[in-house]
């Protein structure tokens, strides 16, 4: 436990040549961190030691998990809202209806326990956006009131449902809201074609991108990888991130990598931001 205020008396005090930009997401260190913790105390002290700028709190295991109300006021920048997959919600998404058919919400998503505790989390914190997926609204009557009364929401380009470009989804939820956007690069890249694709993407959802989520994606390897330079992973990943840096420099990148060693990857991941 003295560890753990040491971490955070570390990122209270933060460092002169704090990287702005770069945030990470407990995604990293939440394997197999249980049900209270859920990787924070990790994700701390690795913000710490690469001197980013704080983190994005994904919130997984609501109302149990507790680790979040030791951290410092200011450190946790953004909010990663539990998707659809965490709720046990009755309704799924209908393969053979149109997607605004779908996109009729779940708004008794927003009264489930874990979103609303997870909610007032964001609140507390003070953080400046929250995060959620389009398709956690799959079925049902879309709550646009009550999404447009959340301050800070973002839709993430979520890449399901199958078949559907969840960057569209992303920006008819954004259209019906106000709410901003959060591009994913892992999801980018399981639907973008080729580079022009990809930044042309990107370019749409410029003027109202809050953050981008950082990973590579391999149909071999999988998701949510260590981006690499050379021949492998999603060739247009630095060209999307040149194009956000360009238009946009203070958008952070959110480090959001789920493979191997959680150091290493957030090394490697620093390493290919500021290179």
């Amino acid at each position: 436990m003295l560890g753990y205020f040491v971490v955070l008396i570390l990122l209270e005090k933060g460092n002169a040549h704090v990287t702005k930009e770069i945030l990470l997401s407990n995604a990293v260190t939440a394997k197999g961190k249980g049900m209270l913790d859920y990787g924070i105390s990790l994700a701390c002290r690795l913000a710490a030691d690469f001197d980013l700028a704080g983190l994005e709190l994904l919130l997984g295991w609501l109302p149990t998990m507790k680790g979040w109300r030791l951290l410092p006021a200011g450190q946790v920048k953004g909010i990663h809202l539990p998707w659809d997959s965490e709720f046990q919600i009755p309704w799924g998404w209908n393969h053979e209806a149109g997607f605004m058919d779908n996109l009729k919400g779940k708004a008794a998503y927003l009264t489930q326990a874990r979103t609303s505790t997870a909610l007032k989390v964001a609140d507390e914190l003070g953080v400046e956006y929250r995060v959620i997926h389009p398709g956690a609204f799959a079925g049902g009557e879309f709550p646009a009131a009550v999404l447009k009364a959340i301050p800070g929401l973002a839709f993430e380009n979520d890449w399901t449902p199958v078949g559907f470009k969840g960057i569209e989804a992303a920006l008819r939820c954004s259209d019906l809201t106000g709410a901003g956007i959060v591009l994913d690069t892992c999801h980018l890249a399981r639907v973008a074609e080729d580079a022009d694709c990809a930044i042309k993407v990107a370019k749409a959802v410029m003027d109202r991108l809050v953050a981008v989520h950082v990973s590579d994606y391999d149909e071999k390897r999988g998701e949510h990888l260590v981006p690499r330079w050379g021949n492998e992973g999603f060739k247009p990943l630095p060209y999307v991130l040149d194009a956000v840096r360009s238009a946009r420099p203070r958008v952070p990148m959110v480090i959001e990598v789920m493979e191997g060693d959680p150091r290493k990857a957030v090394e490697d991941t620093y390493t290919y931001l500021t290179r």
